[in-house]
């Protein structure tokens, strides 16, 4: 294969009558940049609007920006023969498959920027990458095709969920839902308020909506009115994540309440082991082997280090108890042992685990739903999750249009 072809294939110009001329080290714009000289050039052109043979009529010169080749910037500098039509006398540029017309950007890195898109990289970063502006890298979004889900299809089983939007939307939370199977986006709304909801669902027939067995959602009210509405067959699962975030929290907040009662020993224990006191008692440690000066340099396990810090007050020890209790009963899905629990307790507490246990009763039939469910919304928190890397590497977005898209680009969408 000649040193021509070679290079060619290395650039992956697939137009054969390019002639590579020569290779150089240049410096553009401060940077050392490879800038392949190239002339491109064919015989028996005719005439698109007449037929009529084309008589050469000098070259144009272009400079196309390739990928990287060993890491540094790439330029394609190409002399285009020109051609002139005696009969009607219009001129023309030789095409070529490498651009577009009337762009100094291959195809290939615009490809590349693409691809990259899905990542979670800031477009700032990806154009620095491929050596173009950060407007040529939003032009190229904005140029993708819109997404429009399909209004003849629904998964069996979905996930509600939201993220916080922008500042041009319409409200402050985007509502998402999802397969809750592939966790495969489906679409994205941008307000989550109960009107708007029941508008977009409403496009779906209710043959459609009809054949939807189950939706996992957090205790956002509004979702449970939705799904009563517009999927009269689909049973509702509150998220496990959500129960146990929801009894978490509120021992916590007692944990901080009792805390602050206690002498300056008993605080700075609180204080410093919360997390031993959240953690679940199955995982806590019982072998002896920390010492510790907040508990006199004794050795002690975390299970002998809970017990010292819950027994500073009674209520705190019950409310331990029970949190542990709830834990359990959730993590092994045992939906009698967690009504009994939430049952027998309701009357004994008082303040943030009295709200907890109320709000577990209110929602009973749901929660016997979730324990007994092979679903949950951890698919769609992980996308969530990946929604807000997004958003701080880029320090926020502006128009939900561009955040939108950027979103369902990383979606294959």
């Amino acid at each position: 294969m000649s040193h021509n072809n070679s290079i060619k294939k290395l650039l992956n110009i697939k137009d054969k009558f390019f002639k590579i001329d020569k290779v150089l080290d240049e410096n553009i714009n401060g940077l050392l940049t490879k800038v392949v000289y190239a002339t491109a050039s064919k015989k028996n052109n005719t005439c698109p609007y007449c037929k009529n043979k084309l008589v050469k009529n000098g070259f144009k010169k272009v400079n196309i920006k390739m990928l990287k080749s060993s890491q540094f910037n790439t330029l394609l500098r190409v002399s285009k023969q020109r051609y002139l039509c005696k009969n009607c006398k219009k001129s023309f540029s030789i095409k070529l498959k490498l651009v577009e017309p009337n762009c100094s950007i291959s195809n290939d890195v615009k490809l590349a920027i693409k691809l990259e898109l899905k990542e979670c990289r800031a477009q700032k970063y990806i154009a620095k990458q491929f050596n173009v502006s950060a407007s040529t890298v939003n032009r190229i979004i904005n140029d993708l095709p819109n997404y429009k889900p399909s209004f003849n299809y629904l998964p069996e089983s979905l996930c509600f969920d939201e993220f916080k939007s922008t500042k041009d939307a319409s409200g402050a939370m985007s509502f998402i839902y999802c397969d809750a199977q592939t966790s495969k986006i489906i679409d994205i709304v941008e307000d989550r308020k109960l009107n708007n909801l029941i508008k977009y669902f409403s496009r779906f027939p209710k043959d459609v909506r009809s054949k939807v067995k189950h939706i996992v959602i957090d205790m956002y009210p509004p979702y449970i009115s939705l799904i009563k509405t517009m999927f009269p067959n689909a049973k509702i699962s509150i998220d496990r994540f959500h129960l146990i975030q929801l009894i978490n929290r509120a021992f916590n907040k007692l944990r901080i309440s009792i805390m602050n009662k206690q002498d300056n020993r008993m605080y700075n224990k609180l204080k410093k082991h919360w997390r031993l006191l959240l953690k679940n008692s199955i995982d806590l440690s019982n072998a002896k082997h920390l010492q510790n000066k907040m508990f006199d340099y004794k050795y002690m396990s975390q299970e002998d280090m809970v017990s010292t810090m819950t027994s500073c007050n009674r209520d705190f020890k019950a409310s331990y108890n029970l949190y542990q209790d709830i834990l359990i009963a959730i993590n092994n899905k045992n939906f009698k042992k967690f009504k009994k629990i939430v049952e027998d307790n309701y009357n004994n507490f008082e303040g943030t685990i009295k709200i907890a246990l109320k709000t577990f009763k209110k929602y009973f039939k749901y929660i016997e739903n979730s324990l007994s469910s092979i679903y949950s919304n951890g698919r769609i928190e992980g996308v969530i999750r990946k929604i807000k890397v997004f958003k701080n590497i880029a320090y926020g977005y502006r128009s939900f249009f561009n955040f939108k898209k950027r979103i369902l680009i990383s979606a294959n969408l």
